[in-house]
C-alpha cells in the first residue's frame, strides 16, 4: 500500500494538496491528483492514464514483426525448397525463422504482462491513496470520477484489490444492496483522530500550478462559448 511521506520530504508524485503519493489522472493535457482531483502539474509522477501503455504497444510491435518474420521464412521456405528444390538452405531457414518468430513471440508476451502489471500496480496504488482522503470507504462510482474509468471498470478493479489484500480491502453490503469496499486501516486512522496523509502547507506547492489553472480556465471558457 502507498504510504504518505512526511512534509518536508516531498517528491515528485507526492500532491501538495492532499500529502498523498498519488498517481496522476490526466484529462485532456491537464493532470489532476488521482486522491484529492487537484490541478497538478504534468510529469510530476506516475500517471493512471499511460501506464504501462508504451510495453503494451511494444509488445503489440513485436507480435506483429513475428508474423511478418514468420510469413517472409515461410515464402523463402517454398521458394528454395519447392521450387529450386535446394532442401538444405530451405531446412535452415526454417529453423532460423522458427526461432526468431519464437523469440519475438516471447518478448511480446512479456511486454505485454509488464504493461499490464505497470497499469494495475499504478492504479491500486491511486485507489489506496484515494481511499486515504475518503475515509477509507469507496465506491465504483468513487473510482469513475477520480479515475476516469467506467463505473464497471472501477469495481472490478475495487473487487481485484479485494482479492489480492483482504486484510486491506473489504467488500461490505449496504441497506439498499448496494456494494462498497472498506479499507480498515485508514477507518482505524480517522477514528482514532489522525492519519497519516499531512496537511501540505502554503509554501509547498508546485510552481507550475498557477500557470495550469489558468490554462483549465481558458479551456473551460472555451467550453462555454462551444455551447
Amino acid at each position: 500500500m502507498t504510504r504518505p511521506r512526511p512534509i518536508g520530504s516531498f517528491t515528485a508524485d507526492m500532491c501538495p494538496h492532499c500529502g498523498q503519493a498519488a498517481p496522476l489522472v490526466y484529462r485532456g493535457v491537464l493532470a489532476y491528483c488521482s486522491a484529492c482531483g487537484q490541478l497538478r502539474g504534468p510529469l510530476t509522477g506516475a500517471s493512471v492514464t499511460h501506464a504501462g501503455q508504451v510495453s503494451k504497444a511494444g509488445g503489440v510491435v513485436a507480435k506483429v514483426t513475428a508474423w511478418l518474420a514468420f510469413a517472409v521464412g515461410a515464402m523463402l521456405v517454398l521458394l528454395f525448397g519447392g521450387l529450386l528444390g535446394w532442401w538444405i538452405p530451405a531446412a535452415m531457414i526454417a529453423v532460423l525463422t522458427l526461432t526468431v518468430f519464437g523469440l519475438l513471440m516471447w518478448g511480446g508476451r512479456s511486454l505485454a504482462r509488464s504493461g499490464a502489471k505497470s497499469a494495475a500496480d499504478t492504479k491500486s496504488a491511486a485507489v489506496f491513496a484515494l481511499a486515504a482522503t475518503r475515509r477509507g470507504e469507496l465506491r465504483g462510482a468513487d473510482l469513475m470520477q477520480a479515475l476516469n474509468v467506467s463505473r464497471a471498470e472501477g469495481e472490478a478493479i475495487l473487487e481485484s484489490l479485494s482479492k489480492a489484500n483482504p486484510d486491506d480491502v473489504v467488500l461490505e453490503v449496504d441497506d439498499q444492496g448496494g456494494l462498497y469496499w472498506v479499507f480498515p486501516r485508514h477507518r482505524q486512522r480517522v477514528a482514532a483522530g489522525s492519519t497519516d496523509a499531512p496537511t501540505p502547507s502554503s509554501s509547498v506547492m508546485d510552481p507550475l500550478l498557477e500557470e495550469f489553472a489558468a490554462l483549465e480556465a481558458e479551456e473551460a471558457a472555451r467550453e462555454r462559448k462551444a455551447r
